[in-house]
């Protein structure tokens, strides 16, 4: 059975039938005696300095609006809401909000009912305090959204291909963060020079990706002046409006074929004089939802559908690394790493509460089936490191090939010492698929891997030229010899090809199959040989990088 259509299976109920919570017992990882064994960091990675931020905020002061609001409601009243209509208040905040920590509880104590964090700009800039922002605010009982700020731009003269760039970047952070929010935001305050035909362009490509990307109806904050003048469009009106417009009115300007808006940002906390918001330093935007909190909880449920429009292949903004998903109606729990589902035997090495994103078998089936190779991964038992190349996890000795500490994925020990045992498991191979290429960090040496071992190759000519190649510790190659036979840190590659291995020699036209490390010539049978190169079989069983087959 494929192992795609076994995992099905196994969803279905048909081949797992222990769920998550089993305990299942975790080898421990075979202790490393020999050769370096240096651990890579683990600690903490520095978060994205705050003064990198492109905006202080939403509306800033050379936005077109804000002039305009700046010309006619300078210090003038605040407005008066319509005694019919019910309004809740809440804020907007960015990074500059933090001069000093913000006191979640105090902001929702000044009646404060939701808040919409900045999360993104462009395509280089997440907000650092965005993390802590929405789990403050949602200890505090604020419903929580988060917005991008959009620099629209052409690529190749499309405006879809960065539209989509900037959603994929935006959605990562809207499904990480996961569970109940507000329509994910975008923030459209400046043209980038485009059109408004081009400008209209791009704010449809890029709603419609953040859709398929996290499978919420996104709200779109903005303008009337901006809108009219650099928009101009009546297409939008199916999606929630979030207008700044600061006047004296009792509503904001009607504009766009919106026949309503949803939140209105009535102020930036200077104009109107109103007063700072207790648990916040400084001046931050005001905001009001139009209707009751029962009508901010549909606003919010609206926008957290289940059913994922997207098809096909995932993308690592629909499922960030670090995602927990399990599938409607199975127990099991699988970790994204890569864009792939790791299952996890147990939450041993997983404290505190975990946050689970239920999908659909089909979107559970656009995933890969193994993770992306240069993906990195962490066993929460042993505290050791692997990388994912040719499908299959490879040691990490030292983080020196890749030049920094690598971000990875928390994984069970379990998956490392099941790869490739089927079912469940079938997303990691025990050894990397046959042709894989990897390349000696410290000795510059090349090979290739076959029946999992790697075999040196001493020029590019016999594969046509320069191949794709993965960067390791050449302490990896060395210590093959000493793999031990049952799971373990360094028994993800062979020192010798197993025994069957199909060879192959393009140069000589010959054909191979192994017993014992040795080359044992067959004739070719039509079967799939993976090719090694001619000087690999000529100096077969001589010393040094020669030696991974046996003479």
């Amino acid at each position: 059975m494929p192992p795609r259509h076994a995992v099905l299976a196994a969803l279905l109920g048909a081949v797992v039938t222990a769920g998550l919570l089993t305990g299942l017992a975790s080898p421990a990882a075979a202790a490393v005696t020999a050769g370096p064994s240096v651990a890579p960091s683990a600690g903490p990675r520095t978060p994205a300095d705050p003064s990198a931020q492109l905006t202080t905020g939403m509306m800033p002061p050379d936005s077109p609006d804000a002039q305009a609001a700046r010309a006619t409601a300078q210090n003038a009243p605040a407005p008066s809401p319509r005694a019919a209509t019910a309004y809740l208040n809440g804020i907007d905040v960015a990074s500059y909000q933090h001069a000093t920590p913000i006191t979640w509880s105090q902001v929702a104590a000044s009646g404060q009912s939701f808040v919409v964090v900045k999360a993104t700009e462009s395509t280089t800039y997440t907000n650092p305090y965005e993390p802590g922002d929405v789990a403050g605010a949602r200890q505090a009982g604020l419903r929580v959204g988060l917005y991008h700020f959009a620099r629209p731009s052409l690529v190749n003269g499309s405006p879809a291909a960065d539209a989509q760039a900037e959603a994929d970047y935006f959605s990562r952070q809207v499904n990480a963060v996961g569970g109940a929010q507000l329509p994910p935001t975008l923030d459209l305050e400046t043209s980038g020079g485009l059109s408004q035909s081009q400008l209209t362009a791009w704010t449809a490509a890029f709603l419609s990706r953040v859709q398929a990307d996290t499978g919420r109806r996104p709200m779109i904050y903005t303008g009337p002046y901006f809108w009219n003048t650099y928009v101009g469009s009546t297409a939008f009106t199916s999606y929630p409006l979030w207008v700044a417009h600061y006047t004296t009115a009792a509503n904001p300007q009607s504009f766009g074929g919106w026949s309503d808006w949803t939140i209105w940002q009535w102020t930036d906390g200077t104009y109107f004089s109103p007063g700072g918001v207790p648990g916040i330093s400084g001046a931050v935007d005001r905001d009001r939802y139009r209707g009751t909190l029962g009508g901010l909880e549909s606003v919010e449920a609206a926008s957290n559908g289940v059913a994922w429009p997207f098809v096909g292949t995932a993308t690592s903004a629909q499922f960030p690394d670090g995602t927990l998903i399990s599938v409607a109606g199975s127990p099991e729990v699988y970790v994204i790493a890569g864009r792939a589902p790791l299952y996890l035997s147990t939450w041993a090495g997983y404290p505190g509460s975990h946050q689970v994103r239920v999908i659909p078998v089909l979107a559970f089936l656009s995933l890969r089936s193994s993770p992306v190779d240069g993906t990195f991964l962490n066993s929460v038992q042993s505290g050791q490191v692997y990388q994912v190349v040719g499908q299959a996890p490879l040691y990490v000795t030292s983080w020196a090939p890749y030049h920094r500490a690598m971000p990875y994925v928390n994984i069970s020990q379990a998956t490392l010492d099941n790869a490739g045992a089927g079912g469940v498991w079938s997303h990691l191979r025990f050894r990397p698929l046959d042709g894989t290429f990897l390349n000696a960090f410290e000795t510059g040496a090349v090979y290739r891997v076959v029946g999992g071992a790697p075999t040196y190759v001493s020029s590019w000519s016999y594969f046509g030229g320069v191949q794709p190649y993965s960067q390791v510790s050449d302490a990896i190659i060395e210590l093959a010899a000493s793999s031990p036979a049952v799971p373990g840190p360094l028994s993800h590659l062979l020192f010798r090809p197993a025994d069957g291995t199909a060879i192959s020699d393009p140069v000589a036209g010959t054909w191979y199959t192994t017993a014992g490390g040795r080359l044992v010539p067959v004739t070719n049978t039509g079967q799939a040989f993976t090719s090694i190169g001619h000087t690999a079989v000529v100096n077969a069983g001589q010393p040094g990088v020669w030696a991974h087959l046996a003479g």
